[in-house]
């Protein structure tokens, strides 16, 4: 009977060892992006919320402007005057990452009664609220790791889908 472990049986040990933790910390990587994601389409639909309020009470418009790396929150500075706006909050929501499609995205702005409005349809007041559509995605390597489309019903209902 031998003694002890052998050297070929130590190495075998440690390269099952090193595989296992190769495993698990790719997996905690895509537990912990996953997470960072959903955080931050969660944090974008309580913004949302937020300028609802916000219009509510101060009885002015709220609007979303978006690029690829961001979003800035603004408000009226005026009733009545949509040509002068105050930014009350801008977000980077995945540490400066291209966050949003800016083809795939239109920016909007929300008023005291929870319509919904293209930015570019403010200065038009026969234009009729609008449905709007924020798609958002992380991408690794080319391809989507995570996406989200977020859909503003003309009237202010939010659905969140998974696509």
């Amino acid at each position: 009977m031998k003694k002890g472990i052998s050297l070929i049986e130590l190495l075998v040990v440690m390269v099952i060892v090193s595989i296992i933790l190769l495993i698990i910390m790719n997996l905690t990587s895509y537990v912990i992006q996953r997470s960072r994601f959903s955080g931050a389409v969660n944090n974008l639909i309580s913004d949302i919320a937020w300028s609802k309020q916000i219009a509510a009470k101060e009885n002015r418009w709220v609007k979303f402007m978006f690029t690829t790396r961001n979003y800035i929150i603004s408000k009226q500075v005026k009733i009545g005057d949509l040509t002068n706006w105050k930014q009350i909050k801008k977000v980077i929501p995945y540490d400066n990452k291209p966050f949003f499609n800016t083809n795939d995205i239109t920016d909007f702005a929300i008023n005291s009664r929870g319509e919904v409005k293209k930015v570019s349809d403010l200065n038009n007041p026969s234009s009729s609220p609008s449905t709007i559509t924020i798609k958002i995605y992380i991408k690794k390597g080319g391809k989507k790791l995570f996406h989200r489309t977020i859909i503003i019903f003309p009237y202010g209902g939010v659905k969140v889908e998974k696509k």
